[in-house]
């Protein structure tokens, strides 16, 4: 749940400074938040090891991290903008993001990036919409803006001030027990919408009757200011968050460019090799086109360009993840992507260690000289198919084969495009270790086991269980994605999670930390192609 209003919070920072000095026409949704609040958890037999992972200590010094490095990011996109000297304002901006996580809020961002309104709703006491006023106020003041002056608007009084005479205009109002604020070029619609809104029915949108979190998301426009975004290709998105029993029921539609008319192909998964004991078993069809969008992959020489994807973890201390890749002739595969595959990740990894080596004759891309691991690709047959399979460690011992109650659930399902399994906790610890080891292949420092961020993912390690994901094309244009789940984030999105809060680029980009100034002197040499 956390890991949701930092996102709305993210685009709220990211999307102010955007919207002054512009004209603010053609406004259409960028993206629209309604949070519940704790009231629309609903039943207290609803949500309850969600519940029980909202209560912690350690989730609540999140949250105070989080609402202080968003406040902060407010300041950083407005720098230039702003008159030399000018402070942060942190400190006036964070109860701000706080109560964002705390209380019904909607917020909603229209038009176009550099033309953005962006209005929030948001239910408060007087005490705390007093705070509200009193902060942005001053933030107004700070940032020179013009001297606030006070307005009526649909019977909602408040105040409001100009960036400068002809641009932008910060408003605050308070109505009836909500507090509507906004910042856009003139005049701000959406206030006037919520306020009417209020003064017909009390309140500023009317109540989630599905779930405590609902949100809508035009992805392929935010990221022209979201640069992370570049590098996950999404559609247009409607994310909601049920409380299902002890867990939550987590549902996601994307909206696709293009109709999907050709059937899927049928499903081709090496189930001589994926093994006992799994720990995770994920599966996807139809992702050529995914792949295509991925900076550099066409690189790779794969032609064609694979169309399906197995991957599993196996139980252990170590991080046994393992991936295969259905190809026609997996020989003439391997003979593309040999010469390939280093310059690939070489660009990823730009200080890496170690060298690449070809074993031709057994068809093997091994990338030696890493500290304990091998990354490795080989040519395997399997179950009538060949494939390209690959790890961080070489698959050892023999297999034991995975039942067969597990392949139940994707058999003569002709729609279901994406079908995932996990064991959440060890998931989380695998997703952990990946981000360690990027560090370490490109020597850099580990970021520290006890940051908020990861100081909060082992407390709430003991709410965890196993969490399952489908995704089917439920229409032409459209693909639906369902989770059970108990808190609504897979393992590997909570270390993502994790690693984003704690990059050098929160909120705007996900990076690992900076490189190392100084090497070891018995370091190994950096990575060679083969």
């Amino acid at each position: 749940m956390t890991k949701g209003f930092i996102f709305a919070g993210v685009l709220v920072a990211g999307l102010l400074a955007g919207c002054l000095d512009q004209d603010g026409q053609g406004k259409k949704t960028l993206f629209r938040s309604h949070f519940a609040g704790p009231a629309g958890l609903g039943a207290a037999t609803n949500a309850t090891r969600l519940r029980t992972v909202a209560a912690l200590p350690q989730t609540a010094e999140l949250r105070a991290d989080v609402s202080r490095k968003l406040a902060k990011s407010v300041f950083e996109v407005w720098r230039k903008e702003l008159p030399p000297g000018t402070a942060g304002e942190t400190a006036l901006l964070q109860p701000l993001f706080e109560d964002l996580m705390r209380v019904e809020n909607l917020v909603e961002m229209r038009g176009s990036i550099g033309k953005t309104e962006t209005a929030i709703a948001i239910e408060l006491s007087d005490e705390r919409a007093q705070l509200w006023s009193t902060n942005l106020w001053q933030v107004a003041t700070a940032w020179k803006f013009s001297t606030p002056r006070e307005v009526t608007l649909d019977g909602a009084k408040g105040w409001e001030a100009k960036r400068n005479p002809s641009a932008g205009t910060l408003q605050f109002l308070r109505a009836g027990k909500w507090v509507v604020t906004g910042l856009a070029p003139t005049p701000l619609d959406s206030i006037g919408q919520m306020l009417r809104q209020i003064a017909q029915s009390g309140r500023a949108l009317p109540a989630l009757t599905n779930g405590f979190w609902d949100v809508q998301a035009d992805l392929p426009r935010l990221k022209e200011r979201f640069p992370t975004l570049a590098h996950f290709p999404m559609p247009p998105a409607h994310f909601t968050l049920v409380g299902r029993g002890e867990n939550v029921r987590t549902e996601l539609k994307l909206e696709l460019p293009e109709k999907a008319t050709a059937p899927l192909d049928p499903w081709r998964i090496p189930t001589n090799i994926v093994g006992e004991p799994l720990t995770s078993f994920t599966v996807a069809r139809g992702i050529a086109p995914m792949l295509e969008r991925v900076p550099g992959f066409s690189t790779l020489g794969l032609n064609p360009m694979p169309h399906q994807i197995t991957t599993w973890g196996v139980s252990n201390p170590q991080c046994r993840v393992y991936f295969a890749l259905p190809v026609p002739s997996s020989t003439n595969a391997m003979e593309q992507l040999a010469p390939n595959a280093p310059g690939f990740m070489l660009k990823r990894f730009p200080t890496a260690l170690g060298d690449f080596l070809y074993a031709s004759n057994r068809h093997e891309l091994m990338w030696g000289g890493l500290p304990w691991i091998l990354p490795n690709v080989r040519t395997v047959t399997d179950a009538g198919s060949e494939f390209l399979i690959g790890g961080i460690f070489p698959l050892t011992g023999k297999t034991i084969r995975a039942p067969d109650e597990l392949y139940a659930q994707i058999r003569d399902r002709a729609n279901l495009v994406y079908y995932d399994w996990e064991d959440t906790p060890q998931r989380l610890d695998h997703g952990r270790q990946l981000y360690q080891l990027a560090c370490l292949v490109d020597q850099r420092p580990i970021p520290h086991a006890q940051s908020v961020a990861q100081r909060w993912l082992v407390a709430i390690l003991p709410s965890l269980a196993n969490s399952v994901t489908e995704i089917t094309r439920t229409g032409p244009q459209e693909l639906t994605l369902v989770r059970k789940s108990q808190i609504g984030f897979t393992g590997f999105e909570l270390a993502t999670f994790a690693a984003w809060l704690d990059s050098p680029g929160f909120p705007f980009r996900l990076e690992l930390p900076p490189p190392s100034t100084r090497r070891a002197t018995n370091a190994p040499s950096p990575a060679r192609k083969p």
